[in-house]
């Protein structure tokens, strides 16, 4: 989980400047928010955030903030 945080903080920096910047933290989280919205109605469902937690669980995390090109 610890490594999990840490590729979704990094690719979150997207000036790479070692911190998050309020706006880099805005775009990574809503970011998150639309990945574990699977229905993209809004709102995240107990079933769409114990769906996410498995894919996190399970396997490395495909929907984190947007990949850049440093990122690959």
């Amino acid at each position: 989980m610890q490594r999990t945080i840490l590729t979704w903080l990094r690719r979150a920096d997207t000036d790479h400047d070692g911190a998050l910047s309020k706006a880099e933290a805005d775009t990574a989280t809503a970011a998150l928010f639309d990945s574990i919205d699977a229905n993209h109605d809004g709102s995240i469902t107990k079933d769409e955030l114990a769906q996410a937690i498995a894919r996190v669980a399970h396997g490395p995390h495909r929907n984190g903030p947007p990949q850049h090109d440093g990122d690959r």
